[in-house]
């Protein structure tokens, strides 16, 4: 953004006119404005204007209404999947950060072009998980596009499962997220990784003379902790 002002006086005239005029220029982020200020006097009347002048768009996509400078050509809403605070790139400039929805409108790309987009890792969370940090849109003569990156948070934990007397579950063990579908080999006390966790999950074993079933909750501040012991409780057979 910047600040740009003008200022004109003219001292004296006939009949003891004077004349003052200000002007103000602002652009920013979010469009252009300008205020201009202006006074005369004679020994006869004395005048004063003030006008405001901004111009600007509006977008309203992805269920988010943005505000921006004026649209010329083309223009991507960046979707980050709700993630605040992401640094995104064009043409490997960083042009701003997604807000708490996880959108930045970036309102000036060239239309029926392939314009670049790509999004910065580094200073992510842990448990941000990224799919893919580069697109390609290419949006046509006065339009836009959503550029939505695969951005979501991890929700996987290391379980500890034990059986009904306490004791870790065997390595080896295999056990499945009946929700969700993640599986895994339980390694040494009783742990186990799993991902795609809910906030209530039934964490299946396979047992060598049957199967258990434990109740596993889960919380977003969990993710890449270690969580337990839940314990696996043995299902009744047929």
């Amino acid at each position: 953004s910047y600040l740009d002002f003008d200022l004109l006086i003219e001292p004296g005239g006939d009949g003891g006119y004077r004349h003052g005029m200000g002007r103000l220029d602002y652009r920013g982020r979010f469009g252009d404005a300008s205020l201009l200020l202006e006074h005369s006097t004679r020994h006869d009347f004395e005048y004063t204007n003030a006008s405001l002048f901004a111009t600007g768009a509006l977008v309203w996509m992805d269920g988010d209404l943005m505000a921006s400078r004026t649209v010329y050509d083309a223009f991507a809403l960046v979707s980050t999947n709700g993630v605040p605070d992401v640094p995104v790139l064009r043409e490997n400039r960083l042009t701003g950060t997604t807000n708490r929805q996880g959108h930045l409108l970036i309102p000036d790309l060239l239309s029926w072009q392939a314009n670049r987009l790509a999004i910065r890792t580094e200073e992510l969370p842990l448990d941000v998980r990224i799919d893919a940090d580069r697109l390609e849109v290419t949006p046509r003569g006065q339009s836009g596009v959503l550029a939505r990156f695969p951005v979501g948070r991890y929700t996987g934990a290391t379980v500890v499962l034990v059986d009904e007397s306490g004791e870790p579950l065997p390595v080896g063990t295999f056990v499945t997220v009946l929700e969700t579908g993640p599986a895994g080999t339980v390694g040494s006390d009783g742990q186990v990784v799993l991902d795609g966790l809910q906030a209530s999950n039934h964490v299946s074993a396979e047992l060598d003379d049957g199967t258990c079933v434990a109740d596993v909750g889960f919380r977003e501040s969990d993710a890449l902790m270690t969580i337990g012991p839940f314990t696996c409780v043995r299902t009744k057979s047929d």
